[in-house]
């Protein structure tokens, strides 16, 4: 799924899990994470790499659901990588 400011509000969290990451389909390593935060479902940009010199995976959040739309927090992902 691409992931845009329409199409996030669509996203929900699986039945039994409180912590769950729908990965965009076009651009490699940037992912919407929704957690569980009681009756609520929380929304954040997340960003994924792999740093060249240690070749570990990093993954950081870019932005909050809400606070920016998709393509922003695609355009924040982009440039952390």
């Amino acid at each position: 799924m691409k992931l845009t400011a329409k199409t996030t509000p669509s996203v929900k969290l699986p039945t039994g899990k409180t912590d769950h990451i729908e990965w965009d389909d076009q651009l490699a390593g940037f992912g919407l994470r929704l957690r569980a935060n009681g009756d609520r479902v929380g929304r954040s940009y997340v960003a994924q790499y792999r740093a060249t010199h240690s070749h570990r995976c990093i993954r950081e959040a870019v932005g909050r659901r809400g606070a920016q739309g998709g393509e922003e927090g695609a355009r924040a992902g982009r440039d952390r990588r």
